[in-house]
């Protein structure tokens, strides 16, 4: 859109709107166009339009489309004859200027980044552009037109240039140093270039100088730059951000600077070119006009007299300002005078659309369209040669009606049809291999949109139409739940299942009161039955005495009395029931706490945190989905239906048509529904040859004439003509009809219009059907989205909370942590605390065991020095003599029992004992010395418990100052944790103040709203109050429930105080009634005994109950001796009959002993004789017998030894319980 303001008139004059937004504009010269009326404006389609500035619009004299992306950036040469287009498409199209009206296309060159800005040099001869990532390209205006015409694209030379920031003297030295070590120079400088915003040539003397300004870390400089040198001359500070827009007026006053913060300056143009730092650094004005972080200055303009200054930025505002400067003459009154726009003469240039061709697409599209125009003509004419050809095939098949040649003899060659079938067989396979790459690529683009708009959809917009009227309904448009949504929405569902308490449904509240009533009745009622147990005497046992048996009764009724008891509930005890009942009130029911008060802090578990906001948004977002795709599974069924009724409406009309025809009437009108192709789009990828005519006829309409392709309907009417030829009937004169065959004619008739009204009243029947069940699903859908749209609010909502939840995280983690903190510090000292009890606990029981221990030594000299002994006095006193001794007290202790022969000076030396006084300590007189030595041993046992009870105290003591100071920090722990707390109290009621002041849109409907003053809704609802009428209902049945329960709590309550007056009563008559049972012991007591007897005394020391026990004893012994007696006697037989056992084998080895003897003295026998036969060498013969007399000793020995083995086994065996050697 291009609007025209007044800024005088401080209004919109007029504006005109366009297909496409436009991107650059560029006001054309006073040396062009005289009238200063005209602007170029490039858009975002790649069009460039010439807009003259009429009265009452713009009019549009000149368009043309170089580009096929936005056009970035527009450059007029200072002598007006060339006009440069730069757009996102990386070319730059050059145009040479006749006229402002007339623009001729010289041709394009690419570059190697899309273009940010150009301006051209002041003799018009060089082009310098700034790319958008740091490039600079200088290019020179051509000589001549290009040399090819079939495409627009210049080969130009180019000439690039990187800006770079002058280094300083340091940088310059690590460079040479960096030389020196054989590195490249500024190799290591990664971001050496910048994107460029603005570049303007010097108007001084010296070539090829410019300024740049640039962003990255060249941002708030102004760079001098010269393309003869790499990188910048000098770096002039300007301000701290990116200067975007940069240049002079157009009177040449002021110097016009805006910066990417939005903020703009103005200063007064130093007269000169060398001058820069004093234009730059000169004072000015400066204004933070635009917004800091999304206004960056795109372009600034001043009026013909420097009056007005204009701003544009990137949040799409607009500022004029009022130029007060000294140097400015303001001129009034002389506006621009322009006529309407008809009656301009100028001519007004053709619309154009931004879809159509650029420039050089439209001259290769000529081209392309030239081919396809020669090989059309080309195809055409061997057509026409074939059709010349079939023409004389024709008459010679005429002639050889006469000759009856068969077909076979008009082939000149066999094989020439083969040969023609495979060549175009061969044909179809190259054009097919020709266009394989585009089918490939086509393919390959359509997979990319299927993947991009349809793959994640588990429904696609659908829509369904109704059989009459235009009623329509469509389906839900729901994508796929991602996996990273149900990842996410897994991990923030809580793990843990509910309690109990959260999981038990909430019963009637009377119930769980009277359970705990019923729960202490119960109680009573036990006890009662204790009692009544007590009272029924144990069966007699004739062993045991009658007095036994009243002692054994006795202690039974006392422990059954301990028992009771203990099953009285004490003040502190709380029914289970209701407690239950609390903390189910606690989880289930609310407490309705106005959520805008001030002092409100959430429940702990109800608490917004960022994950339980992100939660609810994810649960939304499932439950919407879950909608969606319900409705749309009732949707898809519904289609299913429509399918099947098209199917049977087709069976119907079939029938139908039937019925017309033979009535004679037509059957055009009769058409069978189909489903339309948005009720289908899953078949879009599916083509019918119904499709492909319908695409050639279209193409055919527009003229864009396909080679080789007849027109679909033409085939149509050629084949209907051909078989109404082969089909029509021969004409015969009509026979007149007779009276019966007109009546039944008629009577044919009107049975078929009967069958015709049926067939039609089935096909509306089920056309109606459907279309009753599409409006009910019509009117469901509407208010699904009235739902979705509320949704889509609250989302929206959620979204805002989530926002200012996660701005509060940090401070609430931080809280969090220092509440974690501090209580780890209270687990830690509460430990620290329980470990110290314990240990005083420990030194009581220590203290306590002293204590029994020393009482246990004086008892033991109460028993060895009775009170009437005669020394008892003076053994009392050494006793508790106190006396000073030596730390190693025991060690001399232990050395003095351990020898006698010690000396007794030694012995003082090792163990001191002195009295306070310094005497020495005797034997009293009368007192055996052994009796004085036991007094001495109690007293040094005495005085190691004290010294042991003062260890304890002293230990005690530490312990408890240990206590104190640790209460005292348990105390400033507590008060630590309660400042945490409440500071933790406050930040949420803080964020809850922040999440109040989130709007919720909240949508009612009018029978919702029941704050109505006299019938009527008030005009003021700021003292309504929202509330769910499901909790209102359960509010009043909760009423209703509460009243009942104190009904049954008011009954319950008079029941038991009834049951208590009648305890009370029953407790008085009992304790009456035990008061005479005691008296009346008593009186017998003293009538038989004169005194009250000790039940547990006389048990103590009655003789019976030891008679008793030594009977028991007794028999117990007996029959543990006889037990013993039998094992004995087991054991006796066990041995004998091992000693059997061994007396047999002991007589087998005494047989084998005999045998063996017997054997030895054969032996010898033989031995003797044969040496007394046989000759030989004395000496060998005498050392052989004595070999042979040695080994025969040694047998001998070894049975020997092997007889006193079984002979002292046979010894043991004898004796009794004595084991036995292998």
């Amino acid at each position: 859109m291009s609007a025209m303001d007044g800024h005088r008139q401080k209004k919109e004059l007029y504006k005109s709107a366009f297909g496409s937004p436009a991107c650059s504009m560029l006001y054309l010269p006073t040396t062009l166009d005289s009238t200063a009326r005209t602007v170029m404006v490039g858009f975002a389609d790649g069009m460039v339009r010439a807009m003259l500035m009429c009265s009452d619009t713009w009019k549009v004299t000149a368009t043309f489309k170089p580009h096929s992306g936005a056009v970035q950036a527009l450059a007029m040469s200072p002598d007006c004859a060339w006009l440069a287009t730069a757009a996102q498409d990386n070319t730059v199209f050059l145009f040479t200027v006749a006229s402002p009206t007339v623009y001729e296309p010289v041709g394009f060159f690419r570059l190697k980044q899309p273009a940010s800005c150009m301006t051209w040099a002041p003799d018009s001869t060089q082009l310098l552009i700034g790319c958008s990532q740091g490039d600079i390209v200088e290019v020179r205006a051509p000589q001549n037109s290009p040399t090819s015409s079939d495409t627009f694209e210049l080969q130009i030379d180019q000439r690039h240039y990187c800006l770079t920031l002058p280094k300083t003297p340091g940088e310059d030295a690590a460079e040479e140093g960096q030389n020196n070590a054989g590195q490249q120079p500024g190799a290591e400088d990664k971001d050496g270039c910048f994107p460029v915003y603005t570049l303007q040539y010097l108007s001084s003397g010296e070539q090829n100088i410019f300024l740049a300004t640039a962003g990255g870390t060249a941002q708030g400089m102004v760079l001098k730059c010269s393309l003869e040198v790499q990188g910048a001359l000098t770096a002039i500070p300007s301000h701290k951000a990116g200067v975007t827009a940069l240049g002079m007026s157009q009177g040449g006053h002021l110097l016009l600077q805006g910066f990417t913060d939005g903020v703009l300056r103005v200063s007064e143009a130093a007269p000169g070119v060398d001058s820069i730092a004093e234009m730059l650094s000169a004072p000015h004005w400066e204004s933070q006009a635009h917004d800091c972080q999304t206004g960056s200055i795109t372009s600034m303009a001043a009026s013909f007299d420097d009056s007005y200054l204009l701003s544009a930025a990137q949040d799409g505002t607009l500022y004029i300002y009022d130029v007060k400067l000294p140097i400015v003459s303001r001129l009034e009154g002389q506006l621009l005078e322009a006529p309407a726009a008809a009656a301009d003469p100028t001519p007004e240039a053709p619309l154009a659309s931004g879809d159509g061709y650029s420039l050089e697409e439209a001259r290769n599209k000529r081209e392309e369209n030239k081919l396809l125009a020669a090989a059309d003509a080309k195809k055409q004419g061997v057509k026409a040669y074939v059709q010349e050809l079939r023409k004389e095939f024709a008459k010679l098949v005429e002639a050889n009606a006469v000759a009856q040649l068969p077909k076979s003899a008009f082939e000149v060659d066999p094989g020439l049809r083969d040969i023609i079938e495979t060549q175009i067989k061969q044909e179809e396979e190259a054009v097919r291999q020709e266009l394989a790459w585009e089918s490939e690529k086509k393919r390959v683009a359509a997979a990319k949109l299927r993947k991009y708009f349809l793959d994640d959809l588990e429904v696609e917009h659908i829509v369904l139409h109704s059989f009459r009227g235009d009623k329509q309904v469509s389906s839900f448009r729901t994508r796929h739940l991602s996996a990273d949504m149900l990842e996410e929405l897994h991990r923030l569902t809580p793990k843990d299942p509910l309690t109990a308490t959260q999981r038990t449904p909430s019963g009637p509240a009377p119930e769980g009161m009277s359970g705990g009533t019923q729960g202490l009745a119960q109680t009573f009622k036990s006890g009662a039955a204790v009692l009544q147990t007590t009272a029924q005497p144990a069966a007699e046992d004739p062993a045991v005495s009658k007095q036994e048996l009243r002692r054994l009764a006795r202690k039974k009724r006392e422990a059954e009395l301990v028992a009771f008891s203990a099953t009285r509930p004490d003040d502190s005890f709380e029914s289970p029931a209701d407690l239950q009942a609390i903390r189910e009130a606690e989880h289930n029911m609310g407490d309705f706490k106005l959520k805008s008060d001030p002092e409100y802090v959430p429940p702990e578990g109800q608490r917004s945190t960022v994950d339980s906001k992100r939660r609810q948004m994810l649960l939304l977002d499932e439950a919407v989905y879950h909608v969606k795709m319900d409705f749309n599974k009732r949707f898809l069924a519904l289609r299913e239906v429509k399918k099947r009724v098209c199917q049977q409406v087709a069976e119907v009309q079939a029938r139908l048509r039937e019925a017309l025809t033979a009535l004679g009437k037509p059957t055009a009108l009769v058409v069978d529904p189909v489903l339309k192709p948005e009720e289908v789009p899953e078949l879009r990828d599916q083509v019918t040859e119904e499709d492909l005519e319908q695409y050639i006829s279209s193409q055919m309409l527009v003229g864009n004439k396909l080679p080789g392709i007849t027109p679909p309907h033409s085939k149509a009417q050629a084949a209907a003509a051909s078989q109404a030829e082969s089909t029509a009937p021969a004409s015969f004169p009509a026979a007149p009809l007779s009276e019966l065959e007109i009546s039944e004619q008629v009577f044919k008739n009107r049975k078929l219009e009967y069958r015709q009204h049926l067939l039609e009243k089935e096909i509306a029947d089920m056309q109606e059907a459907f279309d009753n069940a599409l409006a009910l699903l019509r009117r469901e859908k509407l208010s699904l989205e009235a739902d979705g749209k509320a949704t889509h609010i609250k989302r929206l909502v959620y979204q805002q909370e989530l926002q200012l939840l996660k701005d509060s995280e940090g401070r609430e983690l931080e809280l969090a942590a220092k509440t974690a903190g501090k209580h780890a510090e209270q687990a830690e000292l509460a430990g620290r605390v329980a470990d110290c009890q314990a240990k005083v606990e420990a030194k009581l029981q220590d203290l306590r065991a002293v204590a029994d221990a020393k009482q246990q030594v004086v008892n033991q000299f109460d028993e060895l020095v009775e009170e009437g002994h005669a020394a008892h006095d003076a053994l009392l006193k050494i006793f508790t003599k106190k006396i000073k001794r030596s730390k190693n007290k025991g060690e001399g202790l232990a050395a003095e029992a351990s020898s006698d022969i010690e000396d007794d000076d030694d012995e003082d030396d090792s163990d001191e004992v002195e009295d306070s006084e310094g005497g020495e300590e005797t034997c009293p007189s009368g007192c055996d010395s052994s009796l004085y030595d036991k007094v001495c041993e109690l007293r040094e046992a005495r005085l190691d418990e004290e010294d042991a009870g003062m260890e304890a105290g002293r230990a005690m003591e530490a312990l408890k100052k240990d206590r104190e100071s640790l209460a005292k920090k348990e105390r400033l722990m507590d008060q630590s944790l309660k400042a945490v707390n409440d500071e933790a109290l406050a930040f949420q009621r803080e964020k809850q103040v922040r999440l109040n002041q989130v709007e919720v849109v909240l949508l009612l409907r009018l029978h919702q709203i029941e704050y109505l003053q006299d019938g009527q809704l008030p005009s003021d609802l700021s003292g309504a109050l929202l509330f769910s009428n499901i909790e209102l209902d359960k509010l009043k049945h909760r009423a209703q429930d509460l009243a009942e329960e104190r009904a049954g709590l008011k009954a319950a309550q008079r029941q038991l105080q009834h049951e208590h007056v009648q305890l009370l009563k029953n407790k008085a008559a009992t304790n009456d009634k035990l008061a005479e049972l005691q008296q009346r012991a008593i009186d017998v007591q003293m009538l038989k005994f004169g005194q009250i007897i000790d039940l547990d005394l006389l048990d103590k020391v009655g003789s019976g109950k030891g008679v008793e026990e030594l009977r028991v004893q007794l028999k117990q012994q007996e029959a543990a001796h006889t037990q013993e007696l039998a094992q004995w006697d087991a054991q006796i037989r066990a041995r004998n009959d091992e000693l059997t056992q061994l007396t047999s084998e002991n007589t087998r080895c005494l047989t084998a002993v005999a045998e063996y003897t017997r054997s030895q003295m054969d032996m010898e026998d033989t031995l003797t004789n044969t040496q007394a036969h046989i000759f030989g060498d004395p000496a060998a013969q005498r050392q052989a017998e004595v070999a042979e007399r040695d080994a025969l000793v040694q047998l001998v020995n070894n049975q020997a030894q092997q007889l006193e083995t079984l002979r002292a086994q046979l010894i043991a065996l004898r004796s009794k319980n004595t084991p036995v050697s292998p």
